[in-house]
């Protein structure tokens, strides 16, 4: 699956707002609903840095460019041949929305 996607299978959730579209970054704001999680799940398996978590080394590096992860905040990761997808799971502090990055990067 490839960033396209993944954003279009979002879309099916409620979306307050999209940020950002393009062949190789989203950014939208979601409800932060198990609804969205599942989605994630079912795409990319468990979150290889979840939110009660502190980043490692890797994340850091992968998150770098997309404004970095906090220890609250969840990342998604998928290899293919062609990118490493990733997303990030910003939460609002009202709890009831996140902004979800997501990244298609070129393997070196």
């Amino acid at each position: 699956m490839n960033l396209k996607e993944v954003i279009t299978e979002l879309s099916k959730l409620d979306v307050y707002e999209k940020r950002s579209i393009s062949d190789d970054y989203g950014e939208l704001v979601l409800l932060n609903t198990p609804a969205l999680h599942k989605i994630l799940t079912d795409i990319f398996g468990p979150a290889i840095k979840a939110s009660d978590k502190k980043p490692d080394k890797e994340i850091i590096i992968l998150a770098k460019e997309y404004g970095g992860i906090w220890d609250n905040q969840t990342l998604f990761k998928k290899d293919s041949q062609s990118s490493i997808l990733i997303v990030m799971l910003w939460p609002w502090s009202d709890k009831q929305h996140i902004t979800l990055k997501i990244a298609a990067i070129k393997p070196k």
